[in-house]
């Protein structure tokens, strides 16, 4: 081995500190050898892929407990899934039963937890609605040729155009104006309707199928990046040949019922589906450098702090309509906030099931031409963090990408229903569903990143305020994921997180 990436890498580690100084230890840079896909970094590594069965497995909970002698887990390592029929005797004809399309495996996962020993490191709730909202920044390309596959779902857009038939005659051969429509890498199914006065069918929609690896009929099984499962891990990765704790993984289900799947148009939708426990495994990447690195990395980070933001669910229900102007609080007393991302939708729903995205969506919560009577903000240490309530949607779809700090996939007339952008084409279904009906508002997803993050939170909190002008007189659940800052801090052999 030669000397000199051996003095760059030495040169990246931080002195051992002492084991008081707590928030020096917060302050400290990630090693480049726990940094994702590091290029300061050039040492040879050594990768080692394994298949891990879970320790404990059902169809509504699986436990995964990780070998710490096997180096650094790589967040690159995935979980596999697949469902099974509830009652396979059962030959009801069901048509095709799919993931609801925007959210496609992660529909089945209720909470995430990530744990060494007893130390929570990083916990998601309502899992399914959180990766659902934060999957809407792949980009077209990736939704349309990788996540159809591995994640079963879809949201990739194309433009459509149409013939101008009117009674079955098209006029001068005109088309309709370019229109939105969604792409998973399937052609257009031509839907025929006969036409007694030219005698002979005529193209009256398109119909776009869902793939087969969509199909839940077809025993498909699916791929999720452990990075996806715990945001934190896309901060870095866990050195597990330095604890003397087991790392565990708890998945909980969402379970059997129609909350998560969806039925084919015209469909009986009886038939129900839970995860399959024979399916699911974990596909690890374990990485080791030489002995000498390895050692001399153990002895000079004997303390160190690993950054990152955890995100608090905070959820409530309340009716638009007759409550008008709606105030919840956030929590976060004492510590830091980065940004909050929230997501409303209708609770009082029972056909769901019969529809292309079940309930993993945030609806338009206000009915007719108003659309831009939402208005938004946060009161911060007493203050409200804008001076005048955001009502601009615009505005607040910018904030979504200011909050994030990538860009949403998310068109204007998915964001706001008749604000903005092309409209979906009502002579293009999904599955024989009208795209218009079922898509257009349905992804009103709210972003607003914390101006004044050096400000820790006093104790009143953070409030959240909406007020709308007629609202949708729905019950509706606010799911609200604050964005807290915490530090993964290892001392004495264990993990274990504080707030920043």
């Amino acid at each position: 081995m030669s000397s000199q990436p051996l003095q760059n890498y030495t040169k990246t580690l931080s002195p051992p500190i002492a084991s008081d100084d707590v928030k020096r230890c917060t302050k400290r840079e990630t090693p480049d050898l726990l940094k994702i896909n590091c290029k300061n970094f050039n040492e040879n590594q050594i990768v080692d892929t394994s298949f891990t069965t879970p320790v404990i497995s059902g169809s509504d909970y699986a436990q995964f407990t990780l070998d710490r002698g096997r180096g650094i887990l790589h967040s690159n390592s995935h979980i596999l899934l697949g469902l099974r029929k509830v009652d396979a005797a059962k030959n009801a004809d069901d048509g095709k039963v799919f993931f609801p399309t925007t959210a496609g495996i992660f529909s089945q996962l209720d909470r995430c937890v990530l744990r060494s020993g007893t130390n929570v490191i990083q916990e998601i709730r309502d899992a399914s609605h959180y990766y659902t909202m934060k999957a809407q920044m792949d980009t077209n390309e990736d939704i349309k040729n990788r996540y159809v596959v591995t994640e079963g779902r879809m949201g990739a857009y194309e433009a459509v155009t149409d013939v101008v038939n009117v009674g079955g005659v098209v006029s001068n051969g005109s088309e309709f104006k370019s229109q939105l429509f969604v792409d998973n890498g399937l052609e257009n199914t031509e839907v025929y309707t006969p036409n007694a006065a030219k005698n002979e069918n005529v193209v009256t929609d398109h119909n776009k199928l869902v793939r087969g690896v969509q199909v839940l009929n077809n025993g498909s099984e699916f791929a999720i990046p452990l990075a996806t499962l715990f945001p934190c891990l896309r901060q870095f990765s866990l050195p597990l040949f330095l604890t003397e704790e087991p790392i565990i993984i708890e998945l909980y289900f969402t379970g059997s019922g129609n909350k998560n799947v969806s039925y084919s148009s015209g469909s009986p939708g009886t038939d129900l589906y839970e995860i399959d426990p024979s399916v699911t495994q974990m596909m690890a990447d374990y990485i080791n450098y030489s002995e000498e690195i390895m050692s001399e990395f153990r002895e000079k980070n004997q303390s160190m702090a690993l950054n990152f933001t955890d995100y608090h669910l905070v959820k409530s229900n309340n009716n638009f309509n007759t409550t008008p102007t709606y105030t919840t609080s956030l929590g976060g007393s004492g510590k830091v906030i980065d940004d909050i991302f929230i997501s409303y939708s209708d609770i009082d729903s029972v056909n769901n099931a019969k529809s292309l995205l079940n309930s993993y969506k945030s609806e338009d919560i206000v009915s007719g031409a108003a659309k831009s009577q939402v208005a938004v903000n946060l009161r911060v240490n007493d203050r409200n963090l804008f001076p005048v309530d955001v009502t601009n949607i615009s505005e607040q779809y910018q904030n979504l990408l200011l909050a994030e700090g990538l860009p949403y996939n998310i068109s204007g007339t998915d964001y706001a229903k008749g604000a903005f952008g092309t409209d979906y084409s009502t002579r293009f279904t999904i599955e024989l569903y009208n795209s218009r009906t079922e898509l257009e508002g349905q992804r009103r997803y709210m972003g607003i990143r914390n101006s004044r993050v050096e400000e820790r939170i006093n104790n009143n909190g953070i409030d959240l305020v909406l007020r709308t002008t007629n609202g949708n007189a729905v019950n509706s659940v606010v799911r609200a994921y604050v964005g807290i800052r915490k530090a993964l801090v290892f001392r004495g052999g264990r993990f274990f997180t504080m707030d920043t």
